[in-house]
């Protein structure tokens, strides 16, 4: 239920998002823990505003917008009486008992945007302000001559599970929550109540009979009759049995109804203490009686950004949605789940024909020491010349293996641990102390040093051959070769090693036992005939390769490979110790060749990913205390910038659609 309506919350506010607002940044409560800036001046400035009208009319926008039977009767989202050409917020506040998600959008014509509501909806008067309430009353939208407020509140289930809560506001209990008493499992801890009071009457329960009592004596009224043993010697009256299943769904359709009644009770509850909170919440954004947000960022938002967003104390916020009490119940711990993140901001960029989206992670002081650390390593130079311009795509990853070992045992006891010393986090830091003691970190970062490359050349069809089994009519087999056609990848995984002595033992005991096959020094991995990648090993110069190119292999191991690393590619593995690369213009020929059928619908656009760069993820060192990362996708040339292309692209999708 609190999924359905954040949803919904998300939704209401999702419905103004194409228009933004005059700078409502000092609006923005400063305890929220996210806001989300959309840049409209931005946006417009890249895009026409007609072509979006065209886009929004043929996918039904103004149709449906309001409701399928309350069309808008204009088509222009400039006569919506909303401000498209300024910022809006999108912000979330968390508490431990509620969950409020808000967003602030401007007017220019309060008129226009009040014709635009559907007749029957309801609009009252709130402190002087025209307002709509959601029909439990827990989304509220208000608005005066310049600003649309928009305010939702979820329940926090962690909160009102908790006994105290249950007794102060009269909330029931199922039967079922008596399972839990038997395993004597504690309630969650004791957490401090939101701060925001509500007029509230306190229950008495001499005024209405408990459901939960009312469930029970219904329950012992009832006889469940249970059929007879399949060997029992009485003949059964089949009419009495009919009798007992009868029965049996009666009672278990008033437990069901006793449970609706009570979950119903529940949540009228919750609703009315969310819907205080809320207009208590709203009422204090609109006279100004909060804190402002603070953020320089938001503030001075680039033109070249779409949006941008920061979340801060992530502790805070991930707290109340893990499923700590279910893990409680199962395993007996409530591990604290601390990563040391503190903060994470990011934007959606446009750079010339490039759209990217940017992004900042930062951690705590103990935790960046430990980061830092273990992004720390030198990339091998000899894997440069494998980054060649026509592969399929790359991934690097570059750790440095003795820091990773000799801080794994610590951020494991800060994730893992309890809060709070017990038995529990006790044994946490028994497995830590003793993964430092057992462990060589040094001896094994010798073997593993810890950079990875992945390259995939390309995915072809090759023919694989197979033994399969013939039957006869008494069940007799034949072996019988047979052959398919199949897509495989061609991979080839580096890593670099001080110390190949444990590889070259592991060979040994894998020729012995029949597992491995020789071929030259270069040892093909024994897998059934059905499997269609061969893997193979090679250890040539300090250097461990696995593929399934045996001849790329012999070619490596013989010297005679030549190949010259893309200059791009080799920057971003010089400069990253992560990237995610895939080569986008080589996907329509891998499509042909491998005859895979594209749509005629998309056939155009699939064709025109000849013309795309490269999409890829990078993730950089640790600088300070906060790593950044970077998603990319570069657009064709010849559109004004990578927005103006997107927006193209949709429109053509669009064509298609009944207007």
């Amino acid at each position: 239920m609190n999924k359905l309506k954040m949803a919904l919350i998300a939704g209401a506010i999702g419905l103004a998002s194409p228009v933004f607002s005059q700078d409502l940044i000092d609006k923005v409560p400063g305890e929220s823990n996210f806001v989300l800036a959309i840049n409209g001046k931005a946006f417009f400035k890249h895009v026409d505003a007609e072509q979006v009208n065209r886009i929004l009319t043929r996918t039904g926008f103004f149709k449906n917008v309001m409701g399928k039977n309350n069309p808008l009767s204009t088509k222009d989202i400039q006569e919506m009486g909303i401000d498209i050409r300024a910022n809006a917020y999108i912000n979330s506040i968390t508490t431990d008992s509620v969950q409020y998600l808000g967003a602030l959008f401007p007017l220019s014509d309060k008129a226009k945007f009040e014709a635009l509501l559907p007749k029957e909806k309801e609009i009252v008067q709130v402190n002087g302000l025209p307002t709509i309430y959601s029909s439990d009353k827990t989304l509220r939208i208000s608005w005066d001559n310049h600003t649309i407020y928009i305010l939702g509140g979820v329940a926090m289930d962690n909160y009102f599970n908790r006994d105290d809560i249950k007794q102060r506001y009269g909330l029931l209990e199922q039967e079922a929550d008596a399972v839990a008493e038997p395993f004597e499992i504690p309630g969650p801890p004791a957490i401090p109540a939101d701060t925001t009071e509500v007029e509230w009457e306190a229950w008495d329960p001499e005024e209405e009979e408990s459901a939960a009592e009312a469930a029970e004596e219904a329950a012992e009224e009832v006889e469940v009759m249970l059929a007879p043993p399949a060997n029992a010697e009485t003949e059964e009256d089949e009419y009495a049995y009919v009798d007992s299943v009868l029965e049996r769904d009666e009672y278990q359709d008033d437990y069901y109804l006793e449970y609706r009644k009570i979950e119903n009770h529940n949540d009228s509850i919750k609703n009315v203490l969310v819907s205080g909170w809320v207009d208590s919440k709203l009422n204090d954004i609109v006279a100004g009686k909060i804190e402002r947000h603070a953020s320089k960022n938001l503030r001075n938002i680039k033109d070249n950004e779409l949006i941008r967003f920061e979340m801060d104390h992530i502790t805070d916020f991930y707290k109340y949605y893990y499923p700590t009490d279910i893990l409680y119940s199962t395993l007996g711990m409530r591990p604290a789940f601390d990563y040391g993140y503190k903060s994470v901001s990011g934007a959606a960029v446009i750079e010339g024909n490039k759209l990217s989206f940017k992004g900042d992670l930062t951690f705590d002081k103990t935790m960046a020491k430990y980061y830092k650390e273990i992004y720390q390593n030198k990339f091998n130079p000899k894997f440069y010349k494998y980054l060649d311009k026509n592969a399929l795509g790359f991934l690097t990853l570059n750790l440095n293996t003795e820091a990773y070992l000799k801080h794994l045992p610590k951020i494991a006891t800060r994730v893992f641990g309890e809060e709070n010393d017990n038995r529990y986090s006790e044994i946490v830091d028994v497995f830590a102390t003793s993964f430092e003691i057992l462990v060589d970190e040094k001896a094994i970062a010798k073997v593993f040093k810890g950079d990875n490359l992945i390259v995939l050349n390309g995915v072809t069809n090759k023919e694989i051959t197979y033994t399969d089994y013939e039957y006869d009519e008494d069940y007799n087999y034949t072996e019988v070769e047979r052959t398919k056609t199949e897509a495989v990848p061609d991979f080839l995984w580096m890593f670099s090693s001080d110390d190949v002595s444990i590889f070259e033992k592991i060979i040994k005991i894998g020729l012995r036992e029949e597992g491995l096959i020789d071929h030259d020094g270069i040892y093909e991995f024994k897998v059934g005939s059905r499997e269609t990648i061969k893997p193979y090993l090679l250890i040539d110069k300090g250097i461990v390769f696995m593929g399934n190119d045996l001849t790329k292999l012999q070619a490596i191991k013989d010297g005679s490979f030549r190949a010259t690393g893309d200059k791009d590619f080799i920057n971003l593995a010089k400069k990253n110790p992560v990237v995610a690369l895939f080569n986008t213009p080589k996907l329509p020929a891998m499509l042909t060749d491998l005859d895979i059928p594209v749509h005629r619908s998309m056939q155009k656009s699939v064709d025109e990913l000849s013309k795309y760069g490269n999409i890829y993820m990078v993730g950089s060192k640790v600088k300070g205390n906060s790593m950044q990362g970077e998603l990319a996708i570069e657009f064709p040339e010849g559109q004004k910038n990578a927005l103006s292309f997107l927006v193209n692209l949709i429109e053509n999708w669009t064509l298609d659609l009944e207007e």
